[in-house]
């Protein structure tokens, strides 16, 4: 009698845990940014996804975030230019902090890059300021 009781405690804990992880490999991290990227017809944000970072763009806002993936180790520097090569701004990311923010307000509509160091070369990513009507 004791061991069909411990049996169905143990089932029943079983199956939370499993209907847990089932929903946080639904919610987790990487689908918000996939879920942003399939709605971001109707959002005024952007993403741009790629295997060492992310790029958030917020067209009301007027705002650009670069997100490190993993454990940044390094000191970085990151450019927002134009596609002449003329740098508007120049932030540092510094070893331990994964994130940045660029405000766009004062940059007209257009093609821009984005570039970070990651030593010894750079990685360059184009991106597109809309502004908000």
């Amino acid at each position: 009698m004791i061991a069909k009781g411990f049996l169905s405690i143990v089932f029943i804990i079983f199956a939370f845990a499993f209907q847990y992880a089932s929903a946080e490999n639904t919610f987790g991290k990487n689908n918000d940014i996939s879920m942003l990227q399939a709605r971001d017809t109707s959002l005024p944000i952007k993403v741009i996804s790629t295997d060492k970072m992310n790029i958030m763009l917020d067209f009301q806002k007027e705002l650009i975030a670069l997100q490190w993936k993993g454990l940044n180790r390094d000191d970085r520097t990151i450019l927002l230019t134009d596609s002449t090569g003329k740098i508007f701004e120049e932030k540092q990311m510094f070893a331990g902090s994964t994130i940045v923010y660029f405000e766009t307000q004062t940059l007209y509509e257009g093609n821009y890059i984005i570039k970070v160091s990651d030593q010894p070369e750079w990685i360059s990513n184009n991106i597109k300021i809309i502004k908000p009507e």
